[in-house]
């Protein structure tokens, strides 16, 4: 295999892909660049409700990786990319898939690579596994020593502290699954609220609680400062970064609205052998949280029957924190809206963005319902030579109330955050 692909700098258009394998004579590894136009298929996804970023990449073999080196686990991706300034997000090789003929010719030795690829830190989650004991200790705490000397997490981009502290042993179990168990029975010294989700996006590892991202009032902007909104049309300003090329909102979840409707849950007091009983409502429970509008997407749903649950908890708090936890998680999934963007470095999931949609009525300037403030929950970044733009991003947002509606039906927000400005759609 030629080594003269292996110059680490440079671009080809909007992204260059890089493989570090071995010297063909050994030794360290050195970056191959990959032609973009070899590249068939190529995806990252970051997602708040995800621990690790995970992608795929499907290339043209047109170097002999096949034949020169075989694929050892010790290889990883550098994918580089942006619009305005370069970025770079590194990935192990977690699996070659499948490797197959590229054609039918007697004379082709080419071959096609499809591989998964995943953030450093997803084989220390969720395959190595440890037993080590905490005792007093908050949780938010528990779940920093188990990133930090577990996962080899250095640092977090944001960490929010939590109230509770506990006595916990890990009993023999991934990083993840100790991750996801502090992270239902935990809330946040900041906000205190439940709801906490650990992930990694491109600037680095997270934990932090839904209702502090859904509570920042600060909105996607320019290096000029200038707020860039998100738009369904761009007639006045061609090739505006934030317009949707197309969009779709996703359906209710009738199995989720189970849980939100609210019930029943049990657990047992070993102290002073009673048992201890909650019951949990829609209305009630969604007062609790910070929403983005004046109305929740449902009417007054609740049912203290829908679900009867023996949890096995013996303290009540963490019974509350569980429901609650799972409750928001759930609800704030509800509306989501679906969309495909030109790419852009600058968007980050756990981000904040602002909508300004178009209202169906032509006496009205927006869409008073659907406009307003949107969380990133996940962009999947997509790379290709062969589409325009080459470089795009599927992006879902969440949203977990209406700005204003008609429907009086609906429970009204006690806690919200929101834009009060009413702009008209392309003004600034």
């Amino acid at each position: 295999m030629s080594e003269e692909n292996s110059n680490y700098t440079g671009s080809q258009g909007k992204f260059s892909v890089f493989i570090f394998v071995p010297k063909v004579k050994g030794g360290d590894l050195v970056p191959v660049r990959l032609d973009n136009r070899d590249i068939v298929e190529l995806y990252f996804i970051e997602d708040i409700y995800a621990i690790s970023m995970v992608g795929k990449l499907t290339f043209i073999d047109t170097m002999g990786m096949i034949e020169f080196l075989p694929f050892t686990g010790n290889e990883y991706i550098a994918i580089k990319f942006g619009e305005e300034k370069e970025e770079e997000v590194i990935f192990d090789i977690f699996s070659v898939e499948n490797i197959e003929q590229f054609s039918q010719a007697v004379s082709s030795g080419q071959n096609i690579i499809e591989m998964y690829i995943s953030d450093p830190t997803f084989r220390k989650h969720s395959q190595f596994r440890y037993s080590k004991g905490w005792k007093n200790t908050l949780i938010s705490d528990i779940v920093k020593d188990i990133a930090t000397h577990m996962m080899g997490v250095k640092s977090f981009v944001q960490f929010e502290p939590s109230n509770e502290k506990i006595d916990f042993y890990m009993p023999y179990w991934t990083p993840g699954e100790a991750i996801r168990w502090l992270s239902q029975r935990a809330s946040g010294a900041e906000t205190n609220r439940p709801g906490y989700v650990f992930y990694m996006n491109r600037d680095g590892c997270n934990f932090v609680t839904l209702e502090k991202l859904f509570q920042n009032t600060k909105i996607e902007m320019s290096d000029k400062k200038k707020p860039l909104y998100y738009r369904f049309t761009s007639i006045d300003e061609p090739g505006y970064i934030n317009t949707f090329l197309n969009w779709q909102i996703s359906s209710v979840d009738s199995q989720a609205l189970q849980t939100l409707r609210g019930g029943t849950r049990m657990g047992f007091d070993f102290f002073t052998k009673s048992l201890i009983k909650k019951t949990y409502t829609y209305a009630d429970t969604i007062q609790k949280f910070t929403l983005v509008g004046n109305r929740t997407l449902f009417p007054d749903i609740s049912s203290n029957t829908t679900k009867f649950i023996y949890t096995g908890e013996e303290d009540e708090k963490m019974m509350d924190n569980i429901f609650y936890s799972e409750f928001i998680k759930r609800y704030s999934v509800q509306m989501a809206l679906i969309s495909l963007l030109q790419g852009h470095e600058r968007r980050q999931c756990g981000g904040m963005v602002e909508v300004q949609w178009l209202s169906s009525e032509r006496s009205e300037y927006i869409n008073k319902s659907m406009e307003g403030k949107y969380l990133i929950k996940q962009i999947t970044h997509q790379f290709s030579s062969k589409s325009s733009p080459t470089y795009r991003q599927k992006v879902v947002f969440m949203r977990n109330a209406y700005s204003e509606s008609d429907a009086r039906n609906l429970v009204k927000a006690t806690k919200f955050s929101r834009e009060t400005n009413v702009r008209r759609i392309g003004k600034s």
